[in-house]
């Protein structure tokens, strides 16, 4: 009998274990996968990153996932279930997401370059000279080190003819150990560079405030940051771009999404700004496109004030205000530096600018 009421107890203590067992086991976690593109030009392969520069009109990309969406400019342009494809990218800056069941990168602001630089045909014909060439193995320094560049001008064609105006590239190539192409400088001509530069004032302002002279900002004022915009002269063409600390937005026309960029100019500007001072730099920057009128312009070609004059339409307690001095010079030469350092190439006549003068209320 007790044996059997041992067994009863055992036999519903292993009914209860068996009930008190979760019914659904846990989802596994979503398999990793691993996915990188690039391009290629010649016997060089560029890989796609944040702010890469890629020669090569062919994007290849390789991946061990199932299948890969590719993303362009917030388009999806191609799907694969290969380990192997490519797609054809046009020239121009591009934001390429790679998104798969277990990977998904984007990557911003990346530059496409045409596959090859037709540069010796247009040479002669722009030049009417030939091209001597030398073995690389002769091109060398002292240090063993040596750079051969060469000028680039394509045409863009525009109505029925062709217009000279093109951004001209300078590709160097240094002779290391290994040899590799490096991207040097990136020069724009015919273009309109506008500066911008973005302070604060300070206090015991002279009589007059002067825009390229921060010594009449006042005492403790401070220079915040620079933003360059560089657009086709008129009549030309060519993309339009804004440029901070060496990040580069091409502004579409003025059709680029206004919160893509609000964020870049957040991001990428040396100082913390309200959203009324973005909006304040952005109605100046970008000819009134974008942002907010939040304080006072000067007229065109005009980069003095009178203190007493903006007081009167500002206040007396000027010190800690935003100021803006920009300056546009049309028609120009720029290059950009492969860190981002943006320069005029002609001699600046400051009689050849349009300058401008703004104070935040």
């Amino acid at each position: 009998m007790g044996r059997t009421r041992f067994n009863l107890v055992f036999s519903a203590l292993l009914l209860l274990v068996f009930l008190l067992l979760p019914t659904n086991t846990a989802a596994a976690p979503p398999s990793q996968c691993l996915a990188y593109a690039f391009t290629e030009s010649e016997n060089h392969a560029f890989l796609v990153q944040e702010n890469s520069s890629n020669f090569g009109s062919s994007l290849i990309i390789k991946t061990d996932c199932s299948s890969i969406e590719l993303i362009i400019d917030g388009a999806t342009v191609a799907r694969s279930n290969n380990s192997y494809f490519e797609y054809q990218i046009e020239e121009g800056l591009h934001n390429i997401t790679l998104n798969a069941d277990g990977f998904n990168e984007t990557y911003n602001y990346v530059a496409i370059y045409p596959d090859r630089l037709n540069w010796e045909f247009e040479w002669r014909e722009l030049t009417g000279q030939d091209i001597q060439f030398i073995e690389l193995t002769k091109a060398s320094l002292q240090e063993g080190y040596s750079a051969v560049c060469c000028w680039v001008r394509k045409p863009h064609e525009t109505g029925s003819g062709w217009l000279l105006v093109w951004t001209t590239w300078i590709l160097c190539v240094e002779l290391v150990s290994n040899r590799y192409y490096r991207w040097i400088i990136m020069q724009y001509s015919d273009y309109d560079h506008t500066f911008l530069e973005i302070g604060r004032l300070g206090s015991e302002l002279p009589d007059r405030l002067i825009g390229g002279d921060d010594s009449t900002w006042g005492t403790g004022s401070k220079s915040i940051s620079v933003i360059d915009k560089l657009e086709p002269t008129l009549g030309a063409e060519g993309p339009g771009l804004l440029i901070i600390n060496g990040a580069v937005l091409d502004l579409e026309d003025y059709d680029v999404d206004e919160e893509k960029l609000l964020t870049f100019v957040s991001n990428n500007i040396d100082a913390e700004l309200t959203s009324a001072e973005i909006d304040f730099v952005l109605y100046l920057i970008t000819d009134t496109n974008f942002g907010e009128k939040e304080g006072e312009i000067s007229s065109f070609d005009i980069d003095e004030w009178p203190t007493a004059d903006l007081v009167k339409c500002i206040g007396s307690d000027l010190s800690g205000k935003l100021v803006l001095n920009m300056n546009t010079r049309y028609n120009c030469s720029t290059e950009i530096s492969d860190n981002g350092e943006v320069n005029w190439l002609d001699t600046v006549d400051p009689d050849d600018d349009a300058k401008r003068l703004a104070v935040m209320k």
